[in-house]
């Protein structure tokens, strides 16, 4: 696999992970605690996926850039576009760094619109970055009526989505 050499830097130093909790404070240094450790850089979708091959290439580089070096492995958890890796991520993982992961960014705002559905608190995660920036469009064309903003609303209009969980839909 061919990759530049801005993209590997970029993907080390933003690595779209989010770890669940502040890190708790250690009598020891941060590089004390992870030197010889392995950490989880956990993805919740399945393996040879978008998703998952971010994750992977990030996961080649993010240890140089933890203090101590730590090894870091990539786990999937795949389920409800990665609901079920962020209720584990909040609710059974560690809390102490060694699990972080990436997951579909469309969950926070749906968490603040359905929280029930969700069931997650996004404000008790961190935000480590990101590895890509995007841009969203929605369009259709003049055969359907719609041409012009003002015409959304007054005809109806079929989108489809993956799931209700992805970030498009929401």
């Amino acid at each position: 696999m061919k990759v530049s050499l801005a993209l590997l830097t970029r993907g080390a130093a933003v690595a779209a992970a989010v770890s669940a909790v502040s890190v708790q404070a250690y009598a020891q240094a941060p590089e004390e605690f992870y030197s010889g450790k392995t950490v989880q850089f956990m993805v919740g979708y399945p393996p040879s996926g978008g998703f998952d091959a971010y994750t992977r290439v990030a996961a080649r580089f993010i240890g140089k850039h933890i203090p101590g070096n730590p090894t870091v492995i990539v786990n999937n958890m795949p389920g409800a576009s990665s609901l079920q890796f962020v209720r584990y991520l909040q609710s059974v993982a560690p809390k102490d760094g060694t699990q972080f992961g990436m997951f579909n960014r469309g969950l926070m705002p749906k968490s603040v619109l359905e929280p029930k559905e969700v069931g997650a608190d996004f404000t008790k995660f961190t935000w480590i970055g990101s590895m890509n920036s995007e841009h969203s469009f929605c369009f259709t064309w003049g055969a359907k009526g719609i041409n012009i903003i003002k015409d959304l609303g007054t005809k109806p209009i079929t989108l489809g989505e993956t799931s209700k969980n992805s970030g498009g839909y929401i």
